[in-house]
Protein backbone atom coordinates (compact mmCIF):
# COMPACT_ATOMS: atom_id res chain seq x y z
CA UNK A 1 0.00 0.00 0.00
CA UNK A 2 2.70 2.49 0.95
CA UNK A 3 4.78 1.77 -2.15
CA UNK A 4 1.73 2.25 -4.38
CA UNK A 5 0.93 5.48 -2.55
CA UNK A 6 4.45 6.82 -3.12
CA UNK A 7 4.51 5.82 -6.78
CA UNK A 8 1.08 7.40 -7.24
CA UNK A 9 2.22 10.63 -5.59
CA UNK A 10 5.28 10.73 -7.84
CA UNK A 11 3.16 10.02 -10.92
CA UNK A 12 0.81 12.84 -9.94
CA UNK A 13 3.74 15.24 -9.53
CA UNK A 14 5.08 14.24 -12.96
CA UNK A 15 1.61 14.62 -14.48
CA UNK A 16 1.23 18.06 -12.88
CA UNK A 17 4.60 19.12 -14.28
CA UNK A 18 3.53 18.08 -17.77
CA UNK A 19 -0.08 19.32 -17.70
CA UNK A 20 -0.29 22.41 -15.51
CA UNK A 21 1.90 24.82 -17.52
CA UNK A 22 0.06 24.18 -20.77
CA UNK A 23 -3.41 22.78 -20.12
CA UNK A 24 -4.16 23.96 -16.58
CA UNK A 25 -5.69 22.49 -13.45
CA UNK A 26 -8.94 21.28 -15.05
CA UNK A 27 -7.05 18.92 -17.34
CA UNK A 28 -4.87 17.81 -14.44
CA UNK A 29 -7.98 16.96 -12.45
CA UNK A 30 -9.56 15.12 -15.40
CA UNK A 31 -6.43 13.09 -16.12
CA UNK A 32 -5.92 12.36 -12.42
CA UNK A 33 -9.26 10.56 -12.27
CA UNK A 34 -8.09 7.94 -14.77
CA UNK A 35 -6.79 5.44 -12.14
CA UNK A 36 -10.09 5.64 -10.24
CA UNK A 37 -12.08 5.07 -13.42
CA UNK A 38 -9.82 2.15 -14.32
CA UNK A 39 -10.41 0.64 -10.87
CA UNK A 40 -14.17 1.01 -11.28
CA UNK A 41 -14.03 -0.79 -14.63
CA UNK A 42 -11.77 -3.54 -13.27
CA UNK A 43 -13.63 -4.09 -9.97
CA UNK A 44 -15.92 -6.82 -11.36
CA UNK A 45 -12.81 -8.74 -12.48
CA UNK A 46 -11.26 -8.77 -9.00
CA UNK A 47 -12.09 -12.08 -7.28
CA UNK A 48 -13.54 -12.23 -3.80
CA UNK A 49 -11.34 -13.54 -1.01
CA UNK A 50 -11.49 -17.08 0.31
CA UNK A 51 -12.54 -15.63 3.67
CA UNK A 52 -15.55 -13.93 2.08
CA UNK A 53 -16.61 -17.14 0.37
CA UNK A 54 -16.15 -19.14 3.57
CA UNK A 55 -18.18 -16.62 5.60
CA UNK A 56 -20.99 -16.97 3.07
CA UNK A 57 -20.79 -20.79 3.08
CA UNK A 58 -19.43 -21.17 -0.47
CA UNK A 59 -16.90 -23.93 0.23
CA UNK A 60 -16.10 -24.73 -3.41
CA UNK A 61 -15.49 -21.09 -4.32
CA UNK A 62 -13.34 -20.62 -1.20
CA UNK A 63 -11.18 -23.62 -2.15
CA UNK A 64 -10.90 -22.41 -5.73
CA UNK A 65 -9.78 -19.00 -4.49
CA UNK A 66 -7.15 -20.59 -2.25
CA UNK A 67 -5.92 -22.84 -5.10
CA UNK A 68 -5.63 -19.81 -7.42
CA UNK A 69 -3.64 -17.85 -4.79
CA UNK A 70 -1.37 -20.82 -4.05
CA UNK A 71 -0.75 -21.36 -7.76
CA UNK A 72 0.18 -17.71 -8.33
CA UNK A 73 2.67 -17.84 -5.48
CA UNK A 74 4.24 -21.04 -6.82
CA UNK A 75 2.87 -23.31 -4.11
CA UNK A 76 0.01 -25.69 -3.63
CA UNK A 77 -2.66 -26.30 -1.04
CA UNK A 78 -2.03 -28.94 1.61
CA UNK A 79 -3.89 -32.21 1.06
CA UNK A 80 -7.44 -32.46 2.33
CA UNK A 81 -10.56 -30.36 2.07
CA UNK A 82 -11.41 -26.98 3.47
CA UNK A 83 -13.63 -27.35 6.50
CA UNK A 84 -15.93 -24.47 7.23
CA UNK A 85 -17.05 -23.85 10.80
CA UNK A 86 -20.48 -25.18 11.63
CA UNK A 87 -23.17 -22.56 11.56
CA UNK A 88 -26.63 -22.41 12.97
CA UNK A 89 -28.14 -21.50 9.61
CA UNK A 90 -27.13 -21.37 5.99
CA UNK A 91 -28.05 -17.70 5.73
CA UNK A 92 -25.17 -15.33 5.08
CA UNK A 93 -23.97 -13.44 8.15
CA UNK A 94 -25.33 -10.00 8.90
CA UNK A 95 -23.29 -7.07 7.73
CA UNK A 96 -21.12 -5.49 10.38
CA UNK A 97 -22.25 -2.42 12.25
CA UNK A 98 -20.22 0.58 13.32
CA UNK A 99 -20.90 -0.38 16.94
CA UNK A 100 -19.13 -3.73 16.32
CA UNK A 101 -15.85 -1.82 16.06
CA UNK A 102 -16.23 -0.88 19.71
CA UNK A 103 -16.88 -4.35 21.07
CA UNK A 104 -15.07 -5.02 24.37
CA UNK A 105 -12.21 -6.96 22.79
CA UNK A 106 -11.31 -4.48 20.06
CA UNK A 107 -12.42 -0.99 21.06
CA UNK A 108 -8.88 0.08 22.06
CA UNK A 109 -7.52 -1.28 18.79
CA UNK A 110 -10.21 0.58 16.84
CA UNK A 111 -9.55 3.85 18.63
CA UNK A 112 -5.78 3.58 18.19
CA UNK A 113 -6.09 2.73 14.48
CA UNK A 114 -8.44 5.64 13.87
CA UNK A 115 -6.05 7.99 15.70
CA UNK A 116 -3.04 6.72 13.75
CA UNK A 117 -4.76 6.95 10.36
CA UNK A 118 -6.14 10.41 11.14
CA UNK A 119 -2.69 11.60 12.23
CA UNK A 120 -0.99 10.10 9.18
CA UNK A 121 -3.54 11.52 6.74
CA UNK A 122 -3.57 14.92 8.44
CA UNK A 123 0.22 15.12 8.39
CA UNK A 124 0.59 13.82 4.84
CA UNK A 125 -2.06 15.98 3.23
CA UNK A 126 -1.05 18.96 5.32
CA UNK A 127 2.54 18.71 4.15
CA UNK A 128 1.53 18.10 0.53
CA UNK A 129 -0.84 21.05 0.47
CA UNK A 130 1.64 23.26 2.31
CA UNK A 131 4.42 22.29 -0.12
CA UNK A 132 2.61 23.91 -3.04
CA UNK A 133 2.14 27.09 -1.03
CA UNK A 134 5.76 27.16 0.06
CA UNK A 135 7.02 26.50 -3.45
CA UNK A 136 4.98 29.31 -4.94
CA UNK A 137 6.97 32.51 -5.35
CA UNK A 138 5.48 35.10 -3.01
CA UNK A 139 2.87 37.52 -3.12
CA UNK A 140 1.25 34.79 -0.99
CA UNK A 141 2.96 36.31 2.04
CA UNK A 142 5.96 34.04 2.67
CA UNK A 143 8.65 36.60 1.80
CA UNK A 144 9.84 38.79 4.59
CA UNK A 145 10.58 42.45 5.00
CA UNK A 146 11.11 44.67 1.97
CA UNK A 147 10.52 41.88 -0.56
CA UNK A 148 6.96 41.37 0.70
CA UNK A 149 6.24 45.12 0.71
CA UNK A 150 7.62 45.51 -2.81
CA UNK A 151 5.47 42.64 -4.11
CA UNK A 152 2.33 44.03 -2.49
CA UNK A 153 3.08 47.56 -3.64
CA UNK A 154 3.55 46.27 -7.18
CA UNK A 155 -0.13 45.34 -7.29
CA UNK A 156 0.38 41.62 -7.62
CA UNK A 157 -2.62 40.47 -5.66
CA UNK A 158 -2.35 36.78 -6.33
CA UNK A 159 0.12 33.93 -6.20
CA UNK A 160 2.36 33.27 -9.15
CA UNK A 161 2.06 29.91 -10.93
CA UNK A 162 4.53 27.19 -10.03
CA UNK A 163 7.60 26.93 -12.23
CA UNK A 164 9.17 23.84 -13.78
CA UNK A 165 11.78 23.96 -11.01
CA UNK A 166 9.02 23.90 -8.39
CA UNK A 167 7.50 20.79 -10.00
CA UNK A 168 10.93 19.14 -10.22
CA UNK A 169 11.53 19.87 -6.52
CA UNK A 170 8.17 18.28 -5.68
CA UNK A 171 8.99 15.18 -7.75
CA UNK A 172 12.36 14.81 -6.02
CA UNK A 173 10.81 15.29 -2.57
CA UNK A 174 8.15 12.68 -3.34
CA UNK A 175 10.75 10.27 -4.74
CA UNK A 176 12.56 10.57 -1.40
CA UNK A 177 9.96 8.23 0.10
CA UNK A 178 10.87 5.31 -2.14
CA UNK A 179 14.27 4.32 -0.64
CA UNK A 180 12.70 4.19 2.80
CA UNK A 181 10.09 1.79 1.50
CA UNK A 182 12.65 -0.48 -0.15
CA UNK A 183 14.82 -0.84 2.95
CA UNK A 184 13.33 -3.51 5.25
Amino acid sequence: LCFGWSVGAMAEAVLARAVMPTLGWRWLLALSTFPALLLLCMAPCIPESARFYAAHHHEEKAEASLRRAAGKSGGSLPPGRLKLPDSESDAPPKAGRLADLFAPGIKRLTASQWALWFSAAFTYYGSVLLTTELLAADPCGYKSGAEALDAKAGGEGRCKPLTTRDYNDNIIATAGEVPGLLIP
